[in-house]
């Protein structure tokens, strides 16, 4: 860490950024947040997160991987990047998320659509963090695919979540998964 708390990179490819810089301006942010714009995309990661327990930061930036960087992510390479993330996930953005949720349902009128509105923008900063963290992993970790394919990498990474709650095959059986994914790969592509 530096001076001001921050955790520095080391190693890895191209220019070395502070987390900091990751989470300011790194490509991978504008990507999601482009892809995430896009017609039928929320929807689509908002089932497949509720039905599935698919973390949309690794699904997005997996999807960022394939379609930009030329990398294949493979199934090993979801369940080390999931461990890697799970505590800050588990720890900081799901309790902003269903906090968020929760008042969302709640008679507090105004008041309580300020509080819920400013969880919603530190959740969405929790979520621009997560996604430096699994670019930091991924520059350490290095993962290599001599041919990488969007609709796989979405499908491995699906299968992934889904398998952890216990309904393998879940694009293959559930038409509504099938449609989310298949929107995801078109979107992303």
């Amino acid at each position: 860490m530096d001076r001001r708390g921050r955790v520095e990179q080391t190693g890895g490819r191209g220019d070395r950024k502070p987390i900091d810089d990751l989470v300011e301006s790194g490509p991978h942010w504008a990507y999601s947040l482009s892809l995430y714009r896009k017609e039928g995309v929320p929807a689509a990661c908002l089932l497949l997160q509720d039905t599935y327990g698919v973390d949309v930061n690794i699904l997005l930036l997996g999807l960022y991987c394939a379609a930009r960087l030329d990398i294949g992510l493979t199934g090993t390479d979801i369940a080390l990047l999931d461990e890697e993330i799970r505590e800050f996930r588990e720890c900081v953005v799901l309790p902003l998320r269903v906090s968020r949720r929760r008042l969302k349902d709640m008679p507090l009128g105004v008041s309580g659509e300020t509080i819920r509105n400013k969880i919603k923008e530190i959740e969405l900063r929790a979520e621009q963090l997560e996604q430096a963290i699994i670019m930091k992993w991924l520059d350490d970790a290095k993962p290599v695919s001599s041919a990488p394919n969007i609709a796989a990498t979405a499908k491995i990474i699906v299968d992934h979540f889904a398998r952890k709650i216990g309904k393998t095959d879940a694009f293959r059986l559930d038409r509504r998964a099938a449609e989310a994914i298949s929107l995801m790969v078109s979107a992303a592509a």
